[in-house]
This record gives C-alpha cells, structure tokens and sequence, in this order.
C-alpha cells in the first residue's frame, strides 16, 4: 500500500512560535482500539518513509505506536511514541535512528543540504499540556547522535583550528558525536566532539 497522510494533517500555522491552540482530546477517553499498519511507502509531510510496519494502541485515553520497521534516507527509525490523557496531557518518544544519509535528511527537511555523511541517534523525551506551545516548552529529556564521515556546508571551520582565517568552504569531519539534555523546551550540549583530519576539537552549545 501507498499511504499518504498529508492531506490530514492540520495547516501549518502562521506567525512565529508553536500554537497555543487546545490540542483535540476529548476523543481519546471513550476509544479503545489496537491497529496495525503496514505500507510500502508512508509519506507524512516532508517524510517518505519506505517498508513501514506500524502498531498502535489506544486504551481509555492512552495510546501508543510502536514503529515496528521504518526506513526512510537510506536507514530506519525505530522505537515507541504515547499520549496519555487521562489526567490532563502528556506525550513522549522514545527513539532510535540509524544509518541516516544526512544530505538526503535536511533536504527533505529544510530544503537543501545542511550536513552530509551518516548518522544515527537515540532520543528519550516527555512533554505535558493542553497546547503544543505547553507541550514543547515542558519538554524535558536526553539524547545523542552521532555522525560520521560527512561535511557541514558553508564555512571552513578547521582552516581556523589550523591557525588560518575562516573561509567559505565546509568543514568536514570523519565523527562528530554530540549528547545533550532538554529541560523545560531548551536543549543543551555538554559534551559535543568533532574528530577531522587527527584533529580532535571539543564544544557545547544550547538551542
């Protein structure tokens, strides 16, 4: 099966900054209901997912799905997402990514390529309120990726590790691992190494 799920997916919304919108609710507490999906191509938005096994739960207000097979940009996310709403609301994830072909990823996602190379990940988030904005900025949780043999389009950063001047270029690294925390919507990275060339330089950063 080829599914499309872009038509049911709500507009995007206008202006800066997530919605305070009330997310729907009120549905999920008198349903109860187990699903299976599998697909050969599943798009969601600027997603193309490919060999998809989908199976999710929904038991008096929470529900689950647990991304049995996911591939998509040349690797497979796997791992779980939930919502409960029996008091208030409350989401979380609980991912796994590997093998991602990152020109292919930030493509889709922003249009052209920020990163190239390969990378994987590990995420564990939960978040809780009646809004995206609420949930987003209730956000809190951990994580890591990891990337390899690839290149940051843009700027030469290693010519000013080497002592020269930053030049128009891109920097290129054979890793960069970088593991970080999210507390209340802001993600901060303690520990973020790049190894390119022998050269082995350390950062941290928050967005």
């Amino acid at each position: 099966a080829l599914i499309d799920l872009g038509p049911f997916l709500p507009a995007e919304p206008r202006g800066e900054g997530w919605s305070p919108a009330p997310i729907p609710q009120g549905w999920l507490q008198p349903v109860d209901a187990s699903v299976a999906l599998t697909a050969e191509r599943l798009t969601i938005g600027p997603i193309a997912a490919e060999r998809v096994q989908l199976v999710g739960t929904l038991d008096r207000g929470r529900g689950s799905v647990d991304l049995r097979e996911f591939h998509l940009w040349g690797g497979e996310l796997t791992g779980q997402l939930a919502m409960n709403a029996r008091d208030g609301l409350s989401s979380g994830a609980e991912l796994r990514a590997a093998g991602i072909d990152l020109a292919r990823a930030t493509t889709a996602l922003a249009g052209r390529p920020l990163l190239t190379g390969t990378g994987e990940g590990e995420l564990r988030a939960v978040g809780a309120g009646r809004s995206l904005a609420e949930q987003v900025n209730t956000l809190s949780g951990q994580g890591r990726i990891a990337l390899t043999e690839g290149a940051i389009p843009g700027l030469d950063l290693a010519a000013g590790w080497r002592g020269g001047n930053i030049a128009a270029g891109a920097t290129r690294f054979d890793s960069l691992v970088a593991r970080f925390r999210i507390a209340e919507g802001v993600m901060t990275s303690d520990q973020l190494t790049m190894s390119t060339g022998g050269q082995v330089t350390e950062g941290h950063g928050m967005i």
